[in-house]
C-alpha cells in the first residue's frame, strides 16, 4: 500500500524531471517518497492505537516538507519554465496572459501564449491565479495552495 501511495504521489511530476535530470533521480524521488510515507504512515498507525494526539514532530515534519519544495521551486522553475517550443509547459504563461487581458478588461480568450498556444484555463483557474498575477507570476500559487492543502 506504502509503495502505491508513493507512486501516487510521484506520478505527476514523473515525467518532468525524468525529462531534466533523467530516470536516476526519478528512481531516488520515488524511493524517498516512499520511505517518508513508510516512516509516517508507521508513525500515524502507533498514534491511532494510542490514542495519543498529534505531535509537533508533524508540524515540524510539514514545514520540512515545504521548505525543501519551496528551495526545489527556486532553483528548478527557471530551469523548466523554458519558452522554446517542446521544452516545458505554458501552463502558467496562459494564465499569465488571460488574467492580464482579464484585468485590462479584455476577453482572456482571444490571446494566445508566448508559444502561440491557445488560453485554456478555465474561468475558475483564472480567478483563482489573479493574486498571484497581481505579484508578478502565476507559478508562485503552487507554493499556498500546497500549504493550504496540507
Amino acid at each position: 500500500m506504502t509503495l502505491l501511495i508513493a507512486v501516487l504521489f510521484s506520478a505527476p511530476t514523473a515525467f518532468v524531471l525524468a525529462r531534466y535530470v533523467g530516470d536516476y533521480a526519478l528512481s531516488a524521488m520515488v524511493l524517498t517518497v516512499f520511505i517518508a510515507f513508510t516512516f509516517a504512515m508507521k508513525r500515524a498507525r502507533r498514534q491511532s492505537v494510542s490514542g495519543e494526539p498529534m505531535s509537533g514532530g508533524w508540524l515540524a515534519f510539514l514545514a520540512g516538507i515545504f521548505c525543501a519544495l519551496s528551495v526545489a521551486f527556486y532553483f528548478v522553475y527557471p530551469v523548466i519554465n523554458a519558452q522554446t517550443p517542446g521544452h516545458g509547459s505554458d501552463r502558467d504563461d496562459a494564465l499569465n496572459v488571460a488574467v492580464s487581458a482579464l484585468l485590462r478588461s479584455h476577453f482572456p480568450y482571444a490571446t494566445s501564449t508566448d508559444l502561440g498556444n491557445p488560453i485554456t484555463p478555465l474561468p475558475g483557474a483564472l480567478l483563482i491565479s489573479l493574486p498571484f498575477v497581481v505579484l508578478g507570476n502565476s507559478a508562485y500559487q503552487a507554493l499556498p495552495w500546497l500549504l493550504a492543502w496540507a
